[in-house]
C-alpha cells in the first residue's frame, strides 16, 4: 500500500477532497468558517515544518494528518464557491437570450439550455446573468436553431420544481448542479432571432467546426438513424438521437458507444500522434509538439461536448504528452486520480454526475481487472487472442459499473458480451471512417461515394443493435440497488479482490462480514416491505391517481383527463422502488364492485375502505352535499374542481385531513386553504407540497 500511494501520491490527495465535497453537500458550512479553518491548518503546518524534529516518530502522520484536513476544507470551499440558489421568482418580461448547448427536439417543443443576458425594464435594458431551460413551440424556425444564437423572447420565467411524488428522479436538483433554476416556454410568435453565432470568438470556434463536420456528413448523403448513431459516436451530438435507438442500444448493452470516451479520445490521439510525428520542426521541438497536441486535443474536447468521460480521458492524455515532453512515463492510477483531482477542483457537482461515476468504475476496473482475467485463458491464435481481450475489457468494465448502473436505471443489458463483440470493432471502424470521409469532403464526388459505403457500415451496427434487443431476456428488469447496496457491492469486491491477491484470511473475514450484512439488510427490507401498507395521492396535473399498497400488491384508482394519461408511467419508479408485483389498474369511474382478487380494498363509487380505512373521494359528480348520511373518514380527497365548502364537507364526513390533487384550479386550492387554517383541519395540496403518502399501521 505504501509503494503505491508513493507511485501515485494523487489517489491519496483525492480522498481528502472527495471526502470534503461529500460533507459540504450535506452538512453546509460558511465560506468564512472553512476560510478560517484553512487559514489556521495552513499556519499549524508552517509551524509543523518549521519543527520537524521536535515531533520525533510522530512527525510524518501529524504532517499528513493536517495536509488531509486541508485538502478535506478546499473540497468543502469548491463546494460553497460552486453552490447556486436558484431564483424563486416568476417573471414576465421581454430577455435577450444565447443558446448555450445544441437545441434538441422533443414532440411539440424544441428544447434548449439558454444564457439569459438582458432583461428589458421600462424601454431600457438591464444586464443579467442566468441560465434557463427554454421550450420552443415547434416549427420550421426553432428547428434550425444553432448553439450560439442570440435570441429575444417574450415569455414567463418560472421557479423548477418537482412534482414530489414517491421516488421520482430529483430534476430540480439534478439542474440546480447545473445551475439552471428557471424555465419558460415561449410560443412561435414570441421570439426572433437576432444574430447567429453570438458568442465570443473564442467559444464560437467549436460551434463553427462542430457544424462544418455535421454539414459533412448531410452532403455525404446520410441520413434518418445512420446520421443520429454517427453523429452521437464521433460528435457527442445527440440531439437526433429517437427513443426507440436510444432504448435499443441500452437494452443491447452497447450503450456506451454512443458516450465519446476514452475510446474515441484514444483514437483521435492515435491519429494525431501519426500526423504530428511527420513534420519535420515538431520532431526536433517537443515543447511545441506538446503545445500543439493539448491545443488539438482539448479542442476535440470542447467540441464534443466536454462530458465527464471525455474530460477524464483527456486529462489522461494530457497527461501522457507532458509526460512524453519531459522524457517522464505516468503511472496509470495517478493519472486517473489527477484527472478526478482536476475536474472535481473544477466543479466539485461532478462526483453527482451519472456519467463521471460510471466513467471512473469502468476505467478503474479495467485497469485493474482486465490483466488478472486476460491471464486466466492462454490464446494461441490471433483472431481468438482478440476476441478475449475484448471479452475480458467489457467484463471488466461491467463488473465495475454494474452497481452504479443498477442504482440508476434499474435494468442489466443480458447480452452486453454479445452486442459488445459487435458494436466495439464497427464503431471503431466508424470512428476510423469518419476521419476519410472529413478528409475527403473537399472532393464532393468522393466523399459521397464514401458515405454511401460508410452509411451501411452504421446501418449494419444499427441493425446488429436492434436484432440483439429483440433477444428473449435482452434486458433483466427491474433490479433494485439502494444507495447501502451499492456501497456494500464495491466494499466487498475490494476485500475479495484483496483476498486473492494477498491469500491474506483477515480480507476473507472481512469480506463474509460484509456478505452477511448485506444479507441481514435485505431480509430486513423484505420484511418491512411486506408488511407495508400506504396510501399515495400522486400529483399528476389534470388528473386524479390514488395508490393503495399492500405488502408488494398495489391497486391504482385512476380519473384521467384524456385518453394520453397513463398512470403506469407515473408509478413507474415507486413499483420499482417498492418492488411491488401484483399491480391492478381501477378507474374511478367504474361502477361499486370489489377490486378482483383485492379483498383489503373495496371502492364504492367515492367511498373506499382500505386497511381499516375510510377515503372520501369528491368530484363534480359526487359533491360533499350529496352525501346520504354522516360518514366518519379518514381522509376526503377533492379532485376535478369539486364545488365543496369546507365547512359543509366537515359537516358530512368529519375528515382527519383534507387533501386537494392536482385536478383543482389554483383558486379553489388556495380557498379550500384558508378555509382549512379557519376550521383547524389538516390539509394537503398536492401543487405545494407534491404527493400525499400516508403509511397505515
Amino acid at each position: 500500500m505504501i509503494a503505491f500511494f508513493h507511485q501515485s501520491p494523487f489517489c491519496r490527495l483525492l480522498l481528502p477532497l472527495t471526502a470534503g465535497i461529500l460533507l459540504a453537500f450535506h452538512i453546509p458550512v460558511p465560506f468564512g468558517t472553512l476560510a478560517g479553518a484553512f487559514l489556521l491548518l495552513f499556519l499549524a503546518l508552517f509551524l509543523i515544518q518549521r519543527r520537524m524534529d521536535r515531533w520525533g516518530r510522530h512527525r510524518t502522520w501529524v504532517f499528513g494528518l493536517c495536509c488531509d484536513l486541508i485538502l478535506l476544507v478546499t473540497g468543502m470551499a469548491t463546494v460553497v464557491l460552486h453552490d447556486y440558489t436558484p431564483n424563486p421568482l416568476t417573471e414576465q418580461g421581454v430577455f435577450a437570450i444565447v443558446v448555450e448547448e445544441p437545441p434538441v427536439e422533443r414532440e411539440n417543443s424544441v428544447k434548449a439550455t439558454v444564457r439569459l443576458t438582458a432583461v428589458m425594464t421600462d424601454s431600457t435594458w438591464m444586464r443579467k446573468d442566468e441560465k434557463l431551460l427554454l421550450y420552443l413551440r415547434k416549427d420550421s424556425l426553432s428547428l434550425k436553431l444553432r448553439q450560439g444564437d442570440l435570441l429575444f423572447v417574450e415569455t414567463i420565467l418560472r421557479p423548477i420544481r418537482n412534482a414530489g411524488n414517491p421516488y421520482e428522479f430529483d430534476y430540480a436538483a439534478y439542474l440546480k448542479r447545473k445551475h439552471i433554476g428557471r424555465s419558460a416556454f415561449v410560443e412561435s410568435d414570441k421570439w426572433t432571432l437576432s444574430r447567429s453565432y453570438a458568442q465570443s470568438p473564442l467559444q464560437n470556434i467549436p460551434n463553427r467546426i462542430r457544424d462544418i463536420l455535421l454539414d459533412c456528413y448531410r452532403r455525404s448523403g446520410i441520413e434518418g438513424n445512420e446520421l443520429a448513431v454517427v453523429c452521437a459516436l464521433t460528435l457527442g451530438y445527440r440531439v437526433y438521437m429517437n427513443d426507440d435507438l436510444l432504448s435499443a442500444y441500452s437494452s443491447s448493452g452497447a450503450m456506451h458507444v454512443l458516450a465519446v470516451s476514452g475510446l474515441h479520445v484514444g483514437v483521435f490521439y492515435f491519429i494525431l500522434v501519426l500526423l504530428l510525428g511527420r513534420i519535420p520542426f515538431l520532431q526536433s521541438s517537443k515543447v511545441a509538439w506538446a503545445l500543439i497536441m493539448l491545443g488539438l486535443l482539448w479542442t476535440y474536447a470542447v467540441v464534443t461536448g466536454m462530458s465527464p468521460s471525455v474530460s477524464r480521458a483527456t486529462v489522461m492524455f494530457s497527461i501522457i504528452v507532458i509526460g512524453k515532453s519531459f522524457h517522464r512515463r505516468a503511472y496509470i492510477y495517478n493519472s486517473i486520480a489527477v484527472s478526478a483531482f482536476l475536474l472535481l477542483l473544477f466543479n466539485p457537482a461532478n462526483l453527482y454526475e451519472v456519467g463521471f461515476q460510471l466513467s471512473y468504475m469502468a476505467v478503474l476496473a479495467i485497469v485493474y481487472l482486465y490483466p488478472k482475467l486476460y491471464r486466466l485463458i492462454d490464446c494461441k491464435y490471433y483472431l481468438t487472442e482478440k476476441l478475449w481481450k475484448l471479452a475480458c475489457t467489457s467484463l471488466a468494465a461491467q463488473i465495475g459499473t454494474a452497481p452504479v448502473s443498477l442504482y440508476y436505471f434499474c435494468q442489466f443489458p443480458g447480452y452486453f458480451l454479445l452486442s459488445n463483440f459487435i458494436a466495439v470493432p464497427l464503431a471503431s471502424l466508424i470512428i476510423y471512417g469518419a476521419v476519410i470521409l472529413f478528409a475527403l469532403s473537399p472532393t464532393p464526388v468522393l466523399a459521397t461515394l464514401w458515405g454511401q459505403l460508410y452509411e451501411k457500415l452504421i446501418y449494419l451496427l444499427n441493425s446488429s443493435v436492434f436484432f440483439i434487443e429483440k433477444f428473449p431476456g435482452s434486458v433483466i428488469s427491474p433490479v433494485f440497488f439502494q444507495a447501502w447496496e451499492v456501497f456494500l457491492f464495491y466494499i466487498l469486491m475490494i476485500c475479495t479482490l484483496a483476498w486473492m491477491a494477498t491469500r491474506r484470511k483477515k480480507f476473507l473475514v472481512a469480506a463474509l462480514g460484509f456478505c452477511l450484512v448485506w444479507v441481514t439488510g435485505s431480509t430486513l427490507r423484505d420484511y418491512r416491505d411486506l408488511s407495508r401498507k400506504q396510501l399515495i395521492v400522486y400529483h399528476s396535473p389534470g388528473n386524479t391517481l390514488l395508490q393503495f399498497i399492500n405488502g408488494r400488491r398495489d391497486v391504482i384508482c385512476y380519473r384521467g383527463r384524456n385518453e394520453s394519461f397513463q398512470p403506469e408511467y407515473l408509478t413507474a419508479n415507486a413499483h420499482v422502488a417498492m418492488q411491488l408485483q401484483d399491480v391492478t389498474l381501477y378507474p374511478l369511474d367504474s361502477a361499486f364492485l370489489p377490486v378482483p382478487d383485492k379483498p383489503d380494498l373495496q371502492i364504492a363509487d367515492h367511498l373506499i375502505r382500505f386497511a381499516g380505512k375510510s377515503i372520501l373521494v369528491f368530484d363534480r359528480v359526487h359533491p360533499p352535499g350529496e352525501m346520504i348520511r354522516h360518514v366518519d373518514t379518514d381522509v376526503a380527497v377533492l379532485t376535478q374542481n369539486v364545488r365543496a365548502e369546507i365547512a359543509e364537507l366537515i359537516r358530512c364526513c368529519s375528515p382527519e385531513t383534507i387533501v386537494a390533487d392536482a385536478s383543482n384550479s389554483l383558486k379553489n386550492t388556495e380557498r379550500w386553504a384558508k378555509e382549512c387554517t379557519q376550521a383547524g383541519v389538516r390539509y394537503h395540496c398536492t401543487v405545494n407540497n407534491g404527493a400525499f403518502v400516508m403509511s397505515i399501521k
